[in-house]
This record gives C-alpha cells, sequence and structure tokens, in this order.
C-alpha cells in the first residue's frame, strides 16, 4: 500500500514564551531565541504534509533563525513530540552534505505538489559541511542547496522542521493489531493486521494494494506477508 499525501494542521510555534504565526521572522537580540512546539492555537497552527508516514512542514515556521539557534535548542538532531498518541522525533531534514547529492529532501518531497521551498526561503539542513557551517536547501528552486555559516541569521533563512515517527518496540499485546511499515529509505508504507514477528521477521496479513516493487517481503500466503525487520525504517500502530 503506498501511503497517500495529505495535509493537517498540528502545534504552534512558541518564540520566547509568545505563540506566533508560523513564518514569521525572528528579529531578536544576539542571545538564542528559546523556540518550542505547543499545542496547537486556532489561527496559528502549523502546516503540515504528510509523506510515507513523516510530517514535514509546509514552510518554513520561522526564518531569520540561526543553525546554532536550533542546535541550542535541541532541534537539529532532535526532540520527541507526541501527535495523536504517537511519538515522534522533531528534527531538521538531511538536505545533503553537497549540492549533488540524493538525500532525504527529494525523497520526502520528489511527489508534493504544494511545496513552498520552491518559492520560500531557504531551510537549514541537518548536515555539517565545514568549519562553523551548515547546509540549507530551497529558496530559488526546489533543487537549490547551499552551505552557509552556523550563526547566519538571515531572514532568508528558516527552520522547516519534520515529524519522524519512532519505531515501535513490539510485544506480546502487538499480535492483532494494526500497524503501518516502510523500508528504510523509501517512502512506500504497508499496512496491516500484525499476526506473529521474530527478531528477525513480521507476518502481516496486509490491508489492500501491495506495491510490485516490494522488495524486502514474501507473500507466504494469499494477503500475508512475511517482512524483513532488518530493512525497517520505522514501524507504528495506526
Amino acid at each position: 500500500m503506498v501511503g497517500e499525501t495529505e495535509i493537517r494542521k498540528a502545534f504552534s510555534l512558541s518564540l520566547n514564551g509568545t505563540t506566533v504565526e508560523p513564518g514569521c521572522i525572528y528579529g531578536g537580540p544576539d542571545e538564542a531565541p528559546h523556540l518550542d512546539l505547543v499545542q496547537e492555537e486556532p489561527g496559528k497552527e502549523i502546516f503540515w504534509i504528510k509523506n510515507g508516514g513523516v510530517y514535514v512542514a509546509a514552510r518554513n515556521i520561522v526564518s531569520g533563525v540561526s543553525w546554532t539557534d536550533l542546535y541550542v535548542n535541541g532541534w537539529v538532531l532532535g526532540r520527541e513530540l507526541e501527535l495523536d498518541g504517537r511519538a515522534y522525533l522533531c528534527r531538521l531534514m538531511e538536505v545533503g552534505e553537497t549540492a549533488d547529492r540524493y538525500c532525504e529532501y527529494e525523497r520526502l518531497l520528489a511527489f508534493v505538489a504544494l511545496d513552498h521551498a520552491r518559492t520560500n526561503s531557504l531551510s537549514w539542513g541537518r548536515e555539517q559541511t565545514g568549519e562553523k557551517m551548515a547546509a540549507a536547501r530551497g529558496g530559488s528552486g526546489c533543487k537549490n542547496w547551499c552551505s552557509l555559516p552556523y550563526d547566519n541569521r538571515s531572514g532568508a533563512c528558516g527552520w522547516r522542521p519534520i515529524l519522524e515517527p519512532i519505531m515501535l518496540v513490539l510485544n506480546d499485546a502487538s499480535i492483532g493489531q494494526d500497524i503501518e511499515v516502510r523500508k528504510l529509505g523509501s517512502n512506500i508504507v504497508v499496512c496491516g493486521k500484525l499476526l506473529h514477528f521474530t527478531d528477525y521477521d513480521l507476518i502481516i496479513e496486509v490491508d489492500g494494494f501491495v506495491w510490485p516493487s516490494l522488495d524486502w517481503g514474501k507473500e507466504i500466503d494469499p494477503g500475508i506477508w512475511a517482512l524483513d525487520r532488518s530493512q525497517l525504517g520505522y514501524m507504528s500502530y495506526i
């Protein structure tokens, strides 16, 4: 089953303790601002694009903040948040250490028609590109890549977070539950009922269509698939 792209609202941005509208530009003092994602406030919700189980902010939620500001607040490598009862790691997207490297940025946004990165400002990535330098993407085009100083607070660059599901830990109570799984480095999501699991495999009664190029599993009975756990990128309850 292919995960459908959807758009939803969740969380609001708190800037130095005040909830602000997403897309604002920070122009405060030299010290790092306090950046948090809090319970959504009407009119100030963040829009997210869901692709393959991962949510990507539809645009920069704040510009004029440096990579260092985001690092100090814990958002470069990520902080755990809860959405709809599921645990997610909210972090910066991987945008490539060089301009020609295919990475998470392309994988998550390749099939998204509504992508503000085509016309909006640059977004910081996780990668360090040199001494006190970090990568950024977007701006003049979806494929645009550049390297900027850690402390750059230009209004042309900002924070576009992603929400990545934290891997589900299975136990006996998981048997019979509906789950969704994705191969590492892929947008293809398989959904179904968990029938059995070992340290090496998942046995799932698949709900619906299975992508023909599914090369990390085998149909052992009609509608029953054994999936290789070593190749999973994420797994969560539905």
